[in-house]
């Protein structure tokens, strides 16, 4: 048999009540779907106290009683002394676990929000009709003169316009002069002897050897080593910092 359970969340460091229902097997862990209260806790954090006042059988008697409680605590306009909620709830608790179907106004009101912020979806069903019949058609995303003139006009301002042929060639052209042009297996061969020849090349087993051997020397990386206070331990900077430091046995003791 299902269990609903009514309950009054508390929020341990704001105060702030929120009357909620859930059908879970753990009411005590549950945390509330309200828009309000979510955006509560995710500011606030989740330390909440539960208290269930009734645990009822039927979804029925759960609208039935949430109803009642929601009437009595006017939990969607009481305010305190400062005229800050003193509920999370924006609706009465029906137990429908929901808003109603939106109405016209409440569509308007979220259309002009989403384009006040630059999120409103333009698209459209008769947009997509006219998507999906296109690409039936085998033409794909037809874009109009009026498209390209515009994009063209943007990249000229931004300074990013298309690269044309003779850029290109003039590119390649200076890559040559400076000699940063396409690699070939020629010129990666060059480029390799040079680094080992400076001891620049990290591919052998000599340079890494003679790195370890120079942070070794000036005591840096892994050999940069360090003193507990606590227990007066020498181990490497890293891992004092990550797996020692103030967790030291003697420290916590």
């Amino acid at each position: 048999m299902t269990i609903y359970y009514l309950m009054v969340k508390t929020h341990k460091i704001t105060g702030l009540k929120y009357l909620c229902q859930t059908r879970c097997k753990e009411p005590y862990k549950y945390l509330g779907s309200g828009e309000y209260w979510s955006s509560h806790l995710r500011k606030h954090g989740k330390t909440i106290m539960t208290e269930i006042i009734h645990e009822c059988e039927t979804k029925e008697e759960l609208s039935e009683r949430g109803l009642h409680y929601s009437d009595i605590w006017d939990v969607v306009n009481a305010r305190d002394e400062s005229g800050k909620k003193i509920w999370a709830n924006l609706k009465p608790e029906s137990g429908d676990g929901g808003w109603p179907v939106a109405t016209d106004a409440i569509i308007t009101k979220r259309l002009l929000t989403r384009s006040l912020n630059g999120t409103i979806n333009t698209t459209t069903p008769d947009s997509i009709a006219r998507s999906v019949a296109t690409r039936k058609a085998g033409q794909g995303y037809v874009v109009s003169s009026e498209m390209i003139d515009k994009a063209n006009a943007t990249k000229t301002r931004n300074n990013t316009f298309k690269r044309t042929p003779e850029s290109i060639i003039k590119g390649i052209a200076t890559k040559a002069v400076r000699g940063t042009g396409k690699s070939t297996p020629e010129a990666n061969s060059k480029r390799v002897a040079t680094r080992r020849a400076n001891d620049k090349y990290k591919g052998t087993p000599e340079t890494t050897t003679k790195r370890f051997q120079t942070l070794k020397e000036i005591g840096a990386g892994i050999y940069n080593k360090i003193e507990c206070p606590h227990c007066k331990k020498v181990m490497g900077k890293p891992m004092y910092m990550r797996w020692h430091g103030d967790k030291c046995k003697i420290n916590i003791i």
